[in-house]
């Protein structure tokens, strides 16, 4: 928490105000639930879980003062969990849940809170924790640029409506 303030007041210090936060820390660790250890695991939840409230509570005093935007970068499996994915895909749903809950309590400080949730991204994400760089796969993967597209467009949009979840899958992708 300590970290997130600090970074809020050098925003502040630098550019005046804050208009959105983009939460998009992770960590991503593909097993069984039985595959790593409870450090691993807990690290895993803490990243995820934590690290998004934390920035959230930091930013919005300042998001309150001119309206603004909260973003939290998901995943998919937020939505729809796969085998191996299980506690990793529970730390994205509790951010759905805590978007959820945020978008019903901040709207009313004008302030909009979007999730996005992309599919596989062809990233280092995850690699060595249980995805390899060699994927035959990765070249039907969203690229990094489409999900800027859509924070970019969320944050664009006018402010008299929000985006509450934008999902996103490959063309390549089945259903996730």
């Amino acid at each position: 928490p300590a970290d997130c303030e600090r970074l809020m007041a050098a925003a502040i210090e630098k550019f005046g105000r804050i208009d959105s936060l983009i939460a998009n820390a992770g960590i991503g660790l593909y097993g069984g639930i039985m595959d790593y250890t409870n450090e691993r695991l807990n690290e895993m939840m803490e990243t995820n879980l934590q690290g998004t409230i934390w920035s959230v509570r930091a930013a919005v005093p300042f998001l309150k003062k001119n309206g603004g935007d909260v973003l939290i970068i998901c995943s998919i499996s937020g939505y729809r969990s796969k085998r191996n994915q299980a506690v990793y895909a529970a730390t994205k749903h509790a951010q759905v849940g805590l978007a959820i809950g945020l978008d019903d309590e901040l709207r009313e400080d004008g302030i909009r809170v979007s999730v996005i949730a992309p599919a596989a991204t062809d990233t280092n994400f995850a690699v060595g924790g249980g995805r390899e760089l060699s994927d035959s796969v990765r070249s039907g993967y969203l690229q990094a640029s489409d999900i800027a597209y859509a924070v970019e467009t969320v944050l664009q949009q006018p402010r008299r409506m929000r985006t509450t979840l934008w999902q996103m899958i490959s063309m390549s992708q089945g259903i996730v």
